[in-house]
């Protein structure tokens, strides 16, 4: 992606050439001969500027020399258009707090088989594709942590026979639940 910025005031003193100048040094100090760059040309301009100056610009297209597409943006839109990874929000794959809440449900209710069988369920997807994404694991691992606390309080009330059976959960899954 090549981004030109220019401090234009206003759009008449636009040329064909001066923009084709700029796309040529900005290729140059980029060295374009030894890196991939996009063939957009990026023009910023401010905002009270960048609508005549795509106008401008769609005007001055038969004399584009430089082979690369003109795309005229404000600071603002081009702010958008190119957000680093970072300034974007994570959106899990699943919500994590109506499985957690669905799985608090079952252990109030003392619904062991369910609660061993919906953390195999929730436990393999350790194994699967989401792994790969750290953000998703980690939601996974915290709910699935919440999930044993959950049972551990729980231990009391439960007899030992069930306690052994559900016990076996934490020894499926000692990465997680240490």
């Amino acid at each position: 992606m090549v981004e030109l910025r220019l401090g234009y005031q206003s759009a008449k003193n636009i040329t064909a050439l001066s923009l084709n100048n700029k796309v040529k040094h900005t290729m140059t100090l980029l060295n374009a001969a030894e890196f991939p760059i996009s063939q957009d040309a990026i023009f910023v301009f401010k905002a009270d500027v960048c609508q005549q100056a795509k106008h401008k610009l769609d005007a001055l297209g038969h004399s584009n020399t430089s082979r690369r597409k003109w795309i005229v943006m404000s600071p603002d839109i081009f702010g958008k258009a190119y957000m680093a990874k970072e300034d974007i929000p994570y959106v899990p794959l699943h919500n994590y707090k109506a499985v957690l809440a669905n799985f608090c449900r079952l252990i109030d209710s003392h619904l062991w088989d369910e609660v061993e069988r919906n953390f195999e369920t929730w436990g393999s997807k350790m194994y699967s594709r989401i792994s790969y994404i750290s953000q998703e694991r980690e939601l996974l691992e915290d709910m699935l942590r919440n999930v044993w606390n959950k049972i551990a309080s729980e231990k009391d009330k439960i007899d030992a026979d069930t306690w052994d059976y559900i016990s076996l959960i934490k020894e499926d899954y000692p990465h997680i639940l240490g």
